[in-house]
């Protein structure tokens, strides 16, 4: 069939196609009349950025970025939709006489559901299902909108929610800064005690200048006594060594007085008298024979000298041994004293490292603890000084016409719906008729040729 063929069925079966119509018309009429209007109230609330600097010292405290300013954005309109800023609005409207919660209509069908609708719960889910929240893009402002079927509830409603929004958000950074004080100060007060007890143990001990300079002048008095510790010690050794080398002399028969390591008056008067005893007597030897009286003589004499020598070496060994306990003694005190000087010494630079440590300390705590006071009282001026970051730029007011229901879409739905139902049954019926009316119907059912055609004559 072609189009034609389609318009004079619809023509010959004009009947139905206008029963349908109307049909559509009329129920899209009584939608219209019989539908509750919506009416829906906007406000627009901004979003400001967060100071990116402290009001008093103009130091950067943040570096935002488009993300992050995005991030707030959202957040903030999300926050609109949270159940106990809800709960708050619920409050706030019941305060002002407003209901909130399903309407008559559909609080009768949850009642004969066997539900008991009035609880905080199902108000804040109604709202939920009648508030729409959205950003206006390429702006920081939000557009908050509710919807009833009264006006004036609706921007109630809407003024409801934005003024909650602000004071929440305002309430919110107070907690916040008045948290943040309190913690700043709880940790400065922990840190002023903490100085405290520092000063105690810094207050009862010489200060550092002191205990340096005694360390000064015990590490002078340690060199001190270490250079007559070596010196004490090295006159020993050579005192030792000079009495081994006299022993050594004294045990031989004949006293050689060149090889004794000491000297004296007497002992050199001695030495004298016997190198002339012994050139006296080795003259003697080639002059006299064994047995001359001269010559027993001159022995007699040089052994008494040799005899002398040996006393005054003893004589001397004895003093040198004297001075070798001395010097021994004079070694072992200063060994002493150095051994006390040095533990007194390791004493006071553990003291000064100590204090070293504590003087580090207590400065570090002083400097932290004035950051945080100067950080608490920053808190707490910027608390008392600072603008809402969400404010309302336009609020809302009642709207006179409903948003629904839509009567000319509704009427156009409706014509469109006649018209293609009226189509289809028109087809529909015409595919049920049995009448042949036209030469392709002949050809296509009874396989016979066409004869002729009579016209049909128009009835006068």
């Amino acid at each position: 069939m072609n189009l034609r063929a389609y318009w004079n069925v619809i023509r010959r079966r004009k009947g139905p196609m206008l029963g349908c119509i109307l049909a559509c018309v009329a129920l899209s009429v009584a939608l219209n009349v019989f539908t509750a209007p919506v009416y829906r109230s906007s406000a627009r609330v901004e979003i400001s950025r967060e100071a990116t600097r402290s009001p008093l010292t103009g130091a950067a405290t943040d570096a935002p970025t488009p993300q992050t300013d995005n991030q707030a954005l959202f957040t903030t309109a999300e926050m609109v939709t949270s159940r106990a800023l809800l709960a708050q609005v619920v409050t706030s409207l019941e305060r002002q006489g407003v209901r909130v919660g399903p309407q008559e209509r559909e609080r009768r069908s949850a009642k004969s559901q066997g539900q008991e609708p009035g609880d905080m719960t199902d108000k804040i889910d109604w709202l939920l299902a009648n508030v729409i929240v959205e950003p206006i893009r390429d702006t920081r402002l939000i557009r908050i909108s509710a919807e009833h079927n009264d006006a004036g509830i609706a921007a109630k409603i809407t003024n409801s929610i934005a003024e909650n929004l602000v004071n929440y958000q305002q309430g919110q950074r107070s907690e916040l800064d008045t948290s943040l004080g309190t913690n700043l100060r709880a940790r400065a007060d922990e840190l002023q005690k903490r100085i405290n007890s520092l000063d105690e143990q810094t207050r009862g001990s010489m200060g550092l200048f002191s205990l340096e300079e005694k360390i000064r002048q015990l590490s002078e008095t340690v060199g001190t006594l270490s250079d007559s510790h070596t010196k004490a010690r090295l006159q020993r050794l050579s005192i030792s060594s000079q009495l081994a080398q006299i022993r050594s002399v004294l045990r031989r028969a004949q006293i050689d007085p060149n090889e004794i390591p000491i000297s004296n008056e007497s002992l050199d008067a001695l030495r004298r008298d016997l190198i002339a005893s012994n050139t006296a007597l080795a003259k003697a030897r080639e002059t006299y024979g064994p047995s001359h009286p001269k010559l027993i003589s001159l022995k007699a004499e040089n052994d008494a000298i040799q005899r002398n020598i040996r006393q005054e070496v003893s004589a001397a060994v004895a003093n040198l041994s004297n001075d070798q306990s001395i010097a021994a003694g004079r070694e072992e005190s200063m060994q002493t004293a150095i051994t006390q000087a040095e533990g007194e010494l390791r004493s006071l630079n553990n003291q000064a490292a100590k204090y070293r440590v504590i003087e580090a300390e207590l400065k570090a705590d002083r400097d932290l603890y004035s950051l945080l006071m100067a950080r608490v009282h920053e808190v707490e001026i910027t608390s008392q000084i600072k603008s809402p970051l969400v404010r309302i730029v336009e609020s809302a007011v009642a709207e006179r016409e409903p948003v629904r229901p839509h009567k000319i879409l509704n009427l156009a739905i409706g014509l469109l719906l006649g018209l293609l139902s009226g189509a289809g049954l028109v087809l529909l019926l015409e595919s049920y008729r049995k009448t042949i009316r036209t030469p392709d119907e002949v050809d296509r059912h009874l396989q016979l040729p066409v004869l002729g055609l009579i016209p049909k004559e128009s009835v006068q």
